[in-house]
């Protein structure tokens, strides 16, 4: 593996495993506020966990993200990466074009109120 590719897929999986690490936090906040949390705490659950949703969000469709997976999909790039990478990109790229296409409709809609 190229250099470059080599450095470009260690950035992605530390991204990626960042975003992980928020979900992994969403859903125990989530399942605590199903399951026990006192009435009291919920709300300032509730907003830790929005918190964490925008951060996931607002990491995924980063530019950064944007980069990583442009290089990674090119095609000289894509054959130098094993299966269980090279699907990792193919996964993270549809829910990237997914999510971004979303952001665009939701601010544009935004936009014409």
């Amino acid at each position: 593996m190229r250099p470059s590719t080599e450095a470009t897929l260690t950035k992605f999986r530390k991204l990626v495993k960042k975003i992980k690490a928020y979900e992994e936090a969403a859903g125990l906040l989530y399942w605590d506020m199903r399951t026990g949390a006192p009435r009291k705490g919920i709300e300032q659950r509730s907003e830790a966990l929005g918190v964490l949703s925008g951060e996931m969000f607002r990491l995924s469709i980063s530019p950064e993200m944007e980069e990583y997976l442009n290089e990674l999909s090119a095609p000289e790039a894509a054959a130098e990466l094993d299966e269980l990478n090279r699907r990792l990109v193919q996964e993270c790229k549809k829910d990237f074009d997914r999510s971004k296409k979303k952001f665009r409709r939701t601010a544009t809609r935004n936009m014409s109120c």
